[in-house]
């Protein structure tokens, strides 16, 4: 048992119980569902098979406004499963919403809604994660340094464990195993494997960092997870064989989340370039140069890589590049403003040829996949840095204010 297990008080998974997990692709997710960030392990953005996105779709409900600070980080996006919308807020505290009618089913407050309670910060954090539902559970990690595990239809605690310094991170679930990138004051960074049922410790990576607030990607066929940090050191790790795969480096902080495709995965990073990495050795394949910072987690279907950055533009870049090299550019295809930074990371819904992506200046848009044009948007009056969720024939996305809005076709 590691010392750091020691001193967190954290009871050791049995032997083995990583080496099963990886033996088995998951399930794909039902039109209708979105149980977690970016809809499963590998992150790639695309929305279920079945989902249909209508321009002519039209608001269900929104709740109300939620948050009290404001923080230049990406807010939490919703999770549908079942009968209920969950949602994670700057307030500390983890809500689950009637999926039909939007009403407030229960609140559960994590020690840092009642930190910040008492002690009001200038910039208030409590949740910026997005919650993961599995087998009636559902989990979210604070800025308190805490992973809960809550039943999904009391909101009830189940289990909690003090993982230590703070958690801006979503938790991934496959299987058993829930993945929670957390931060320390060191400055450092580790990911930590959970069993899902009881919160036993089943892994702790070595330092990955200055500060992993990107959340854990996994590529599920070879047990790998990767994760991005603020010195831009992006690392992987051998989920199996328990160790460091490889760490290859950005020129600036890691903020955004990977998305895995094939033999590639991508991040983006303040450096101004988006990054494709070699799976399995690390080694960089090729760049592409934004016109600002980036922290939009980037999204990959059929070739083409979308990704958003703070110089207000959406931009769509060709995947796999005849390049090789840290310094070949990969080409555009096309980019689209959106009005302001776009800290949102794009939902793409392939039957529809569409992806949907939030700016800063508060509108949801719906672009068309084959050449970026605009066909639908909603203004929210309240920036949107979180992910559209785009599942079925619904739309879910929270803004910066907490609320949480739902629109549906016809």
């Amino acid at each position: 048992m590691s010392l750091a297990l020691l001193l967190l008080g954290c009871a050791p998974c049995p032997s083995g119980f990583l080496e099963e997990v990886w033996s088995f692709e998951a399930e794909p997710v039902e039109a209708g569902q979105w149980p977690q960030y970016r809809l499963d392990p590998g992150h790639s953005g695309v929305a279920p098979e079945g989902t249909v996105f209508d321009p002519g779709m039209s608001l269900t409900w929104k709740s109300e406004a939620y948050a009290i600070g404001v923080y230049s980080a990406s807010k939490g996006s919703p999770s549908l499963a079942g009968d209920g919308v969950y949602v994670g807020i700057d307030d500390g505290v983890l809500r689950k919403f009637d999926a039909e009618s939007g009403a407030l089913v229960w609140e559960f407050r994590t020690r840092q809604a009642e930190d910040e309670e008492d002690n009001p910060p200038e910039e208030n954090r409590g949740i910026h994660g997005t919650p993961a539902v599995a087998d009636g559970r559902v989990f979210i990690g604070a800025y308190d340094g805490w992973i809960y595990a809550l039943d999904a239809e009391s909101g009830e605690l189940l289990w909690d464990r003090e993982l230590g310094g703070s958690i801006g991170a979503s938790p991934t679930v496959h299987g058993d195993v829930v993945l929670m990138a957390v931060e320390y004051p060191s400055p450092d960074g580790r990911v930590y494997a959970l069993d899902a049922e009881t919160g036993c410790v089943a892994f702790e990576s070595d330092k990955v960092g200055d500060h992993p607030h990107s959340s854990t990607t996994v590529d599920l066929g070879r047990g790998i997870a990767f994760v991005g940090a603020n010195n831009g050191s992006f690392t992987a790790w051998d989920l199996v064989e328990r160790e460091e795969r490889w760490t290859a480096t950005t020129g600036a902080e890691i903020k955004s989340t990977a998305a895995v495709d094939g033999e590639l995965v991508f991040i983006s990073s303040w450096d101004t370039r988006l990054h494709a990495f070699a799976i399995e050795d690390g080694q960089r394949r090729f760049s592409f140069a934004t016109g600002a910072a980036s922290m939009s987690s980037p999204s990959v279907y059929d070739g083409v890589v979308y990704v958003g950055s703070h110089d207000g533009y959406l931009y769509a870049i060709d995947a796999d590049p005849d390049v090789d090299g840290a310094d070949d550019q990969a080409r555009q295809l096309w980019r689209t403003w959106l009005g302001g930074k776009v800290l949102s990371s794009p939902t793409i819904v392939p039957e529809s040829g569409v992806l949907l992506v939030g700016s800063n200046d508060g509108t949801l848009s719906a672009l068309a996949l084959e050449d970026g044009s605009q066909v639908w948007s909603e203004d929210l009056g309240s920036t949107l840095s979180s992910v559209p969720v785009v599942t079925g024939r619904t739309v879910l996305a929270t803004d910066a204010s907490g609320t949480t809005w739902r629109w549906d076709a016809e």
